[in-house]
Formats: C-alpha cells, structure tokens, sequence
C-alpha cells in the first residue's frame, strides 16, 4: 500500500548506505526519506496493489524516492511484461529516471525471505539504488544467457547480502558508455551457475568504466567470470572466496583498467583442470597499459598448491593469456604499491581466515519475525552450497538444465507468511513491537525522522542485520574555502567537511556575521546583498566545539549596460525598453531616458549607450520582434435540424479559443437554437477574431402511445399521431400496428417534415413469460448425510420447510417429500416437489488392534455390511495377513448405496536377539570398572540381581554375567566375560640413561614381559641404536593386553670442536676479551680455565685454548695482534685542526661477523655518530658517539647477534664527512 512520505532536506555530509557499506558505492542513499512501499502479494500484476511489480512499475509510484518492504514471504515469479516498458528476453527491463532512488530490502520480509524466479530485473539507466537480502533463482538454462540481476549504465548501485543461483550469470552491472559507476557488490553467494558476475564494459571499449568494488563475496560452483572485467574501470577485488570453476576464473578484456587485489581464498574444486583453468586471464594488446597491484597473501588450498605452490611470487605468475592474445603480459603492469581504495575503506582480513569470517552469514540468511526482530534462517538451496564450498565437497556443479524445475520447484517448498494484522498500530511501516523495544512513541511521520546515527528510523529498523549502530562522534570541522570574493548578485557554495568521514551525525549549522551584507542556507550557499566583508561560519550538531569559518568579501556588481531582455510585439502595439547600469543612457533612436516606449512596424534592434559618473560607457541592444496578425476564419453559417450536431472548423493560426471554451481547431455544437459561435486565432502571440452562425429548424413533434405490459402469447396495438407519414421499425407505414413479441421488445416510429428534418418515438412492449416451478430431480442419501435441494423458474420461492432460497441443505432421517411454491416478478406462482430416500449407513465390527512377532500371520475379520473391500484388494469376511512392519488395515463395507470404513492396526516387532555385549579383557592390579550394555529392550534382569540395561562390574577374577531382555512380547537371554589377565613388570638394563660419542652404537636391554614395541618400530627385547642426537627410546612390554612401559635416555656426546675465536687487533695498552666455544670445559695457555678471557699484550701473541666435554677434546688458537705505532689512548690533541693532520679513516672488525663488531675509527675528534643499514637503504641502528675528550681514535662495539645473515653497510659521519663499510653478518 502506498503512504505519503514526510520529506526532508538533506543537509548532511557523505553518510553511509548502511553502516557495513564499503568500497565505490558505499555512500548510495536509496531510497532515504522517501515514500515506503509495502509488498503484500507474490502476485505479478502491475495494477495490483501491494505487488512487487506495483511497488516498482505503477504510474503512480514511478519517479519518487521510494523503499520497498516486504509484509509477505515466499516465492515472486515475474513472468512477460506487464507494463508499458518493452522486455527482452527473459528480463523485465526497469528503465530512465524513473527507477532513480530506489531501496529494496528483503530481510523485511516474514519467515521463508523473498525470492524470485521467472524473468529477471534489468535496471537501464538508473541512478541511486540499494538491494539487500533478496534471492534471485531465476531458473535460466545453461545456454540462455540471461542473469539473475542486471543493470546496464546504472550509477551510484550497492548489492549486498543477496543469494543468486538457477542463472546463466549470477549478477551483470555493465557500464558501457563514459561513466563513473560507483558500484560495490559485497557479502553475496553466487553459485550453481554459469557465470558469476560481469563488470564495467562487457564489450572491451577503451572507454572509463568508473569505480568497483568487488569485496567478501562467496561464488562457488560457477564455471567462470568470477568477475569478468571490462573498459577503463577502477576495481578493489578483496576477500572473496572462489570454489570449484572449471575454466578462466577472473577474464579481463584488453584495457588499461587499475585493480587491486587484496587476500582473496582459493579452492579449486572437483571440476577444476590446471591445465585449462588459470586464476586471472586477460586479452591483450600493444596499447594495453594497466595498474595491478596484489599483496601476495590470497590463500591457495593444498589442491592448487600443487598446481602453483603457495601463492605465487611473483604475483603475475598466477596471470595468463587468453587463448586468442598474443602480446605477452608485461611486468611493468604489476605495481608494488596500491592505488588508494575506492569509497569507504574496506578492512582487509587475513585470507585464511575467510571460511569462518564469511560462510556463516554470507547471502539472504536473514528475516524479521512478527516480534520485529531480526531471526537468522538460511534455506536449503544456500545452505547446500555453503556446505559444500566449507567441506570442499566433491560434488560438481548442478545441471544446467535442472536450472528452471528447480526454480519452480521453490514454490511449493519455501514457507510463505503474511504479517498479522496487529504488526503495525501507531505506524503503518515501523512494528509497534519495535517502537516499544526502543522506548520510541510512534506517530505517522516518526519513521522518517533522523536518528543520532544519521539514519532515519525505518532505516535502522530494516538494517537490523548490522546490528546495533554505534555513534562516531565528530573530531574536526573544516570549511572550504577559507577566503572567497564574490560579486553581486553571484552567489558561492562552501562545503564543510566532517572528521572522520563516518562520524554518525554529519549535520551542522550555517550562520553569517552579518546577514546585511550577505546570507547563507543550510546548504552552504551564500548570498551577497552588498559590498562588504563577513564570516561564514558551520557549527558541528554533533559537537558545537568543533566549528570552522571562511572570510567572504562581496563587491559591488560590475558595470555593464544592459537594454534588458528582447521584446515581442504584434503589428500595431507599442512596448516600453528599460535600460540599466549606468546614469546617464543615449538610445540608438536620440531618445536619452532610461525608459522609451517604441512601436516598431517591423522587427528592429535598438542600442543603448550607458554612461557612468566617471564618464565610462557600454552598450548594448535589445531587439523587437514584430509579428503579424493572424486573419481568423470560422468558416460559413450552418443550418441544421433540431437535435443535429454540427462541426465548426477555424482557421488561420496556430492556437483557437471558442467562445464555447474550447481551443482545438475544429468543436463540435448541438444548439437547441439559433446560436452565433466566436473563434480567436493566435499565432505567435498575436490575434484576431471571426464569429459563425448556426441556424436550428425544429423538428416534427410525434405523439405516441404508452408502453404496455403482454402475457407470452398475447396481441398489442401501437399508435402514433401529429404527422402525415409515419415508418415503423417493423417496417409497417400505418398510423397504428398490431405486434404479439415472444420476449419484451423496443418498437420506434419516425416522421419526415418537409424541410428534411425527422421527429421520433419509441414504444416497449413488456412480456412476461409463463411460470413453471422445478424442484429438482429425486435424490437417495444414506442416513446421517445431507444433500442440497436446487429449485428454479421464478424470482422468489418458499419451501416446505419455510426457507425461502433457491437452494436449500436438508438431511432427513427418512424418506421425505420437500415441495417448494415458485413466484416471478408479476407475482404469479406453480409449484413443484422433489423426494429424498433414505438408506441406512452399515455399521461395521472388526477386530481389536494387536501385536505379533516379525513372521507370524494373523487373522481379520469385520461384520455388518453386504460386500466388502480391504485396502489389500480382497474381498471376504476374513483375511490373513503377515507383514514385514506395523500396519494399518482398512476395510469399506457396503449394504445398498450406502458404505462405512473401519480399520485396524497390526503391530510388527521385529525378532528379538538379544546381545550382553564384547566379551572384556582387563588387567589385574589395575583400578577399572568395566560397563556391560545390554540389547535396547523394556526390562532388564543381569545375573547380578541389577535391572537397568548397563551395569558397571569389577571382578577380581575372569567372571561370565547373564542378562534377560523383555522386549513387548519377547525374551531373550545372553551372556557376556570379563576376563582378568596378569600385568607385566618391565625392566631396562641400561638404567635411566647411557651416554655415547656421536657416530657410536649402544644396545639397549628390556626384561619382564612376553612381547615387546620400541618407539622406532622394533620388537624384540634387545636393541642396538646409534642416534645423530640425545634421543629418549620408549618401550612397552605386553603379556596379552596388559602391558608396561619404560624409557631410556641416549645422550650423544658430540665430537669436541674448539673455536677460540676470530683473530684480533688491538692497539698498544688496549685490553681485548678473548672468548672460546665448543665445549663444556676449557684451559687457555694461560693457564685460565674460564671460557672467556681478558688480554693486553705488549706485542703480538698466540694464545691456545684446549676444550673438554665429557667424552672428548680439541684445540684451537686465536692471534691478537699488537699495533705499536697507534697513538696513546686518551692523548688530548690541543688543536685538531691547525695540528697535525691525520687520514680520516675506520676498520670494521670481526667481519664477517655472528655476535658482535668493533669499529676502530682515526684522525678524527669531531665524530657524531655511526648508522647500520641493509642493502634496502633501511636504517637498523643508530648511535649517536660521545667524545667528551677530544679523542681522534675510538672503539666502539655493536652487538649484531640479533640480525639476520646477509650484507649491511656501516656508516661513519663527522661534522665534514662520511665513510661507509660494507659488513657481512653470518
């Protein structure tokens, strides 16, 4: 039904769709504010009201901002147009402004949601639309190339949470003409289809396609075109999940289009073929230049892992030619850097966690319940393909050809409710149940009224499904521009630009200092009224803190003659130009007023010359157009007779007016009398008038008799008078007939006078037709049962039985005789009876219900009728039966016409074979409490006196229990052992653990049990093992099932390799830290037997370490090498620069280098500081030298043990200088 909207201005900032809108088209506002329209009928009827294709094709509701509701669920098949708007195959095209504005939500929808089948919506160009929580299962075939949803050249477009299968393509939004689309399809489930979706221009023109984006969608068994990808588009393609295709995933046409790829998940599916089914595949061409960028971190699952590995690096492994392209894929299409994301920004979740993040809500999975709350439901055909694509299931795609019974299939089999009539009370679109869980008083208009969120209230009502909308509150006001200048009379629009873009309340107040200078509306435009300067201000609703202003100066309109606009006159008027703009004016005629009045015979220009004060001047000219008269004609006189009509026909302009009020060229008049018409012909806004006469002659005056009223068969007299001449509709020329019509009849006659003209008359004859009552045939009823009684041949009738319809219901217990008195219209009557004949109803007896064993016959048997039918086909008295399950039998007994069922039900137990369960084998010593379970039965009687079917036992010895099962009729016995076997006790030689040097063997001895399992697989007691590394070995020794476990520990000794370091260089008097490795123990030549060690010797020296474990020992040796010619540390050079110059130079050393690295740094004392870089250029350490003491020679250590291996360069700089040196960390 339709309601009138309360409309609003919209004076807010970008605000989102809904709150989860991401990407191009995010910022869509539908529908908002507009006129809400509910869907109350699955029928397709455009005159219908409260039917989908009356919401979005009536006259009356095309053009307006509108929403789209839902108060019924189920099935909406769209069949052949009807509307005035032309179809194509298989679609029902939407076309124009008209469909501009529009929301479609189908979560509003009862349980079971909308969806649709038959011919699909094709919006073409439209503008502004938001569809939420359909589906579309159109039931295409393969081969029909129709889609689910399609829009060509539709801008400003977001579909989310919509389910689309049954189709050739899932979903077609094709831009092919210069455009900016700003369209986001996200959190969609495409499947069982063809093709998944196509995008920008199908056709492949060079051509801008606008901006995409393509995010958190689920297509899965769809062959290809996950999407396809056309024109000069801007596309984010991010988190979606792609299963099971069988050809080129994602195609793009040959254009210079920019896409980025973010974390999508990758499953190939059983009809995947690497060889013939490639991830992205492309046309290309020499003019080709396009933006790729992909993080590198889309998932692959371990089936096309094989096929590529991890995802690839580089990206554009994973790219291929199409099979008609030639031109290889360029690397230089491939960018590190990502162009920024379209619309609102999308988070980006990690690609292998999609499956959990999407699968659960993906799609139409959503409803509102009569409690106005959002329930989730999601039907059999999504959750099938959402099982599938979680279980990576190896079913195919569904037939094609299955696609159109499938659809119609739904039908029947999805649940279709309708909303009670107490859903709506104080609003006719927001549930009373809602408004009241809000605390909102509800009134007519309240559905419209803002939100603190910036939504109206009907939109967070039918946007449940993002749940609750949290306020972002403003942080910053920023108004653009901060200075302007204008002169009157222009006027300036200032935008004021909320942070962040998403804040909930986006709205704000405009104020002017001074509004005698200029205005502004809450739009932000401003309006000089004179010159001077003034401040513009927007103040933030959401915060008043946070304002921002711009300084606008206005200036005095600009001199410019003006003559004024060009007039039109008709020949013979005159008319008045005004010239403005200066003080002074000189007219092209000598006239010098600012104002002359002309009267031009001919069209003519006439120049004004206007003069300021300061002798200034400008012309300009306005034109006078001069029009002729029109010479109108209303043609000649008519002459008619009374009652007659007359065409007047006017010519000689383009427009008429007739004195009758009229304005086309010709009318059409009945005067009762002479009667003179005026007729005024315009053309170009001239005149003229011209007048026409029509002259009435009265027409003979005939009298004839009064109509008369005949029985059937009866004869009648017609007379007329008041003429000469007379001629009958029967043809007779007479004065008076004589007529005897068999039904009623309408007789005319009509008179010629002698000026031509022709009076008339008319005369009915009423016939009535003779009366007989029918009261219907005799019927025969059983007892108990009723029968209708129809009668008919009059107008009223009275019954028997005092009822006085035409049909009555009676149900005699006897045979009885009903009459029934019949009346027409005349009040004449005839009576007639009908008989009704009672038989009597069989009562029937039949066997009681009863129970048998599995195999056994049984006997039924039923008295009281004549003949009988079982539902077994037989026909006697008695029959056997033995069936394979309870049963009901059911038998009709006849006596006469009349029948009556009984039935009886024989229940089958199956044989009852009772079972106590395995036998148990425990071990002794052990704590354990074996369970026995007995057969499911009625009783239960074990040999231990217990009675519940499951008995816990714990015998110390190997027992053998009895249980009794009742089953119905039945009983059965079984036994069950718990045997009690002995425990081992194993014992290892060798102890706890044995040490070996590497490469030796050991072997290892167990005791104590029968069989023996080693934990590398070995058998038998003994074992001989030789590990690369400390290994622990475990072993369990069994007699029978009872076992026992030990373990032992073999440390491997490894072979000793001493390591005293890398060679050093000190200078003289310079202590250094000498440090061994490989060992447990150490001894330096010292005598030391420390690991590390701290030496200054006076000249060169070798120093020897020898390293000990416990099995082993090595030595090595470490030379420090003593610099005799070194400056004393710590010498103070009074004048560094006017002294002795030194090189400027530094050494780096260990290099290569694991834990650590000194730099030696000479000749200079100004040193600020050194820096670490990779060969990135990225700076990894920095420290700034302090050098208190004028020093020009320094160490300093830089620990590097925590970098990774690979090549560094080192940086010096002093106050004139830098040196860099490369290092090599291992």
């Amino acid at each position: 039904m339709l309601f009138s909207p309360c409309f609003f201005t919209n004076i807010y900032g970008q605000q989102l769709a809904f709150p989860s809108a991401y990407g191009a088209g995010a910022y869509v506002s539908g529908g908002r504010g507009g006129e809400v329209l509910h869907v109350t009928s699955l029928n397709d009827n455009v005159n219908e009201v409260g039917t989908l294709t009356w919401a979005l094709e009536h006259a009356d509701n095309r053009g307006n901002a509108r929403t789209i509701v839902f108060d019924v669920s189920g099935v909406i098949e769209i069949g052949t147009a009807t509307s005035t708007f032309s179809s194509g195959s298989w679609t029902r095209r939407l076309e124009g402004s008209d469909f501009n504005n529009i929301t479609i939500n189908g979560f509003t929808a009862p349980e079971g949601g909308i969806t649709i089948i038959g011919y699909s919506y094709y919006f073409l160009d439209a503008d502004n639309i938001i569809i939420r929580g359909i589906k579309f299962r159109n039931g295409y075939p393969d081969d029909n190339g129709a889609s689910n949803l399609q829009m060509r050249r539709c801008t400003n477009v977001i579909v989310d949470r919509c389910s689309f299968s049954y189709g050739n393509k899932g979903i077609n939004i094709n831009s092919d003409s210069n455009s900016t689309a700003n369209v986001t399809i996200q959190n969609n489930l495409i499947g069982e289809a063809q093709q998944g979706a196509l995008i920008g221009n199908s056709n492949g023109d060079e051509i801008a396609a606008g901006d995409w984006t393509f995010a958190r969608n689920v297509i899965g068994n769809v062959r290809f075109r996950m999407p396809k990808i056309g024109g000069q588009l801007n596309l984010d393609l991010i988190n979606n999940i792609y299963h099971n295709w069988d050809r080129k995933a994602i195609r793009s046409n040959g254009n210079s289009y920019t896409i980025n790829i973010y974390s999508n998940y990758w499953q190939r599916g059983v009809d995947y073929d690497n060889a013939s089914d490639p991830i992205f595949t492309t046309f290309t061409n020499t003019e080709m230049s396009p933006r790729i960028y992909d993080d590198g971190l889309s998932y692959f699952t371990s089936d096309l892992s094989d096929d590529y590995g991890n995802y690839p690096n580089p990206v554009s492994d994973v790219w291929s030619l199409f099979n008609v392209s030639t031109y290889p894929i360029q690397p230089w299409w491939f960018e590190n850097t990502p162009t920024p994301m379209l619309g609102r920004a999308i988070p980006v979740l990690p690609a292998e966690t999609l499956k959990s993040e999407l699968l659960p809500t993906v799609g139409a999975c959503y409803y509102i319940n009569n409690s106005g709350q959002l329930v989730y439901s999601r039907d059999n055909v999504d959750a099938a393909l959402v099982n599938k694509i979680d279980t990576d299931s190896n079913e195919g795609r569904i037939n094609g050809e299955l696609y159109q019974s499938l659809a119609e299939d739904l039908i029947t089999s999805l649940p279709s409710n309708t909303r009670p009539g107490n859903f709506y009370v104080s609003n006719a679109h927001i549930p009373e149940a809602y408004l009241v869980s809000r605390g909102i008083t509800g009134n007519a208009t309240v559905h419209n009224q803002i939100q603190p969120s910036g939504y109206t209230l009907l939109e967070e009502y039918i946007n449940q499904v993002d749940g609750t909308i949290p306020d972002i509150e403003v942080t910053n006001v920023e108004v653009t521009p901060n200075t302007a200048e204008i002169f009157i009379p222009n006027t300036i629009t200032l935008s004021a630009i909320i942070t962040p873009s998403d804040a909930t309340d986006q709205s704000g107040v405009w104020e002017s200092s001074d509004e005698t200078i200029a205005t502004v509306d809450a739009n932000g435009v401003v309006t000089p009224i004179v010159p001077g300067e003034v401040t513009i201000t927007f103040t933030s609703n959401d915060n008043p803190d946070y304002s921002d202003s711009s300084i606008v100066t206005v200036f005095p309109e600009a001199f410019q003659a003006n003559a004024g606009p060009d007039q039109t006159i008709c020949q013979g008027e005159s008319v008045v130009l005004s010239a403005s703009g200066g003080q002074n004016y000189l007219w092209s005629n000598g006239e010098t007023t600012a104002s002359i009045e002309v009267n031009p015979t001919v069209t003519t220009t006439y120049t004004v010359t206007a003069f300021d004060d300061l002798g200034n001047s400008d012309d300009d000219s306005v034109t006078v157009i001069v029009n002729e008269l029109p010479i109108a004609e209303a043609g000649d006189d008519q002459t008619i007779c009374e009652g007659e009509i007359v065409t007047l026909t006017a010519s000689g302009g383009d427009e008429y007016l007739w004195s009758t009020g009229e304005t086309s060229a010709s009318i059409s008049v009945i005067p009762s009398s002479d009667t003179t018409y005026t007729v005024e012909v315009t053309t170009n806004g001239c005149s003229s008038t011209d007048d026409i006469t029509v002259f009435v002659i009265t027409a003979p005056n005939l009298t004839v008799s009064n109509d008369v009223t005949i029985m059937e068969g009866e004869t009648t007299i017609l007379t007329a008078s008041g003429s000469d001449n007379y001629l009958w509709s029967t043809g007779e020329t007479s004065e008076s007939i004589e007529v005897s019509p068999s039904v009623t009849t309408t007789y005319t006659v009509s008179t010629t006078s002698v000026n031509g003209c022709i009076g008339s008359g008319e005369i009915t004859v009423t016939v009535i037709p003779e009366l007989i009552a029918d009261a219907g045939e005799d019927i025969e009823i059983c007892n108990g049962e009723d029968t209708l009684l129809t009668a008919s041949g009059g107008v009223n009738y009275t019954w028997s039985t005092g009822e006085t319809s035409a049909q009555i219901s009676v149900s005699p217990n006897t045979t009885t005789i009903y009459t029934v008195t019949v009346e027409d219209s005349f009040g004449n009557s005839d009576s007639d009876s009908v008989t009704v004949t009672v038989n009597q109803t069989p009562t029937l007896t039949i066997t009681e219900d009863l129970t048998i064993v599995e195999g056994e016959n049984i006997q039924l048997t039923v008295t009281g009728a004549s003949l009988y039918l079982w539902n077994t086909g037989e026909t006697s008295e008695t029959i056997t039966v033995n069936p394979d399950i309870t049963t009901t039998y059911t038998v009709t007994g006849t006596t006469g016409n009349c029948s009556s069922s009984a039935q009886v039900t024989v229940t089958v137990e199956e044989l009852l074979v009772v079972s106590a369960g395995q036998d148990e084998n425990v071990c002794e010593d052990d704590t354990y409490d074996v369970v026995l379970t007995a057969t499911q039965g009625d009783s239960y009687l074990w040999s231990t006196g217990e009675t519940s079917q499951s008995i816990v036992v714990s015998p110390l010895s190997t027992t053998t229990y009895s249980v009794t099962v009742t089953s119905g009729i039945q009983e059965d016995t079984d036994d069950v052992t718990v045997f009690v076997n002995p425990n081992p006790d194993v014992v290892i030689l060798n102890g706890e653990s044995v040490d070996i040097m590497s490469g030796d063997f050991v072997t290892l001895s167990a005791s104590g049990a029968n069989t023996y399992e080693w934990n590398n697989g070995a058998t038998q007691p003994n074992i001989a093992v030789s590990p690369s590394q400390t290994t622990t070995y475990e072993v369990r020794g069994y007699i029978g099932d009872c076992y026992d476990e030990k373990q032992v520990t073999v440390n491997v000794i490894p072979e000793v390799e001493a390591d005293a370091g890398e060679d050093q260089e000190i200078c003289l008097g310079d202590i250094v830290i000498l440090t061994a490795s490989g060992g447990d123990e150490y001894v330096w030549s010292t005598g030391e037997t420390t690991q590390s060690i701290e030496v200054s010797p006076s000249e060169t020296t070798a120093y020897t370490v020898t390293v000990f474990n416990a099995l082993d020992f090595d030595e090595d040796t470490v030379n420090v090498f003593v610099d005799t010619n070194c400056e004393e540390d710590g010498v103070v050079i009074e004048d560094p620069i006017n002294g002795e110059t030194l090189e400027f130079k530094f050494s780096v050393y260990p290099n290569p280098a694991t834990e650590y690295v000194d730099v030696k740094l000479s000749g200079s004392d100004q040193l600020t500081g050194f820096y670490l870089y990779d060969l990135t250029g990225k700076l990894i350490f920095h420290e700034k030298v302090e050098n208190e003491s004028l020093n020009v020679y320094s160490t300093t250590r830089i620990d590097v043990s925590s970098l990774r291996p690979g090549i560094y360069l080192v940086k010096l700089a002093d106050v004139q200088r830098e040196l860099y040196k490369r290092l090599i960390v291992r």
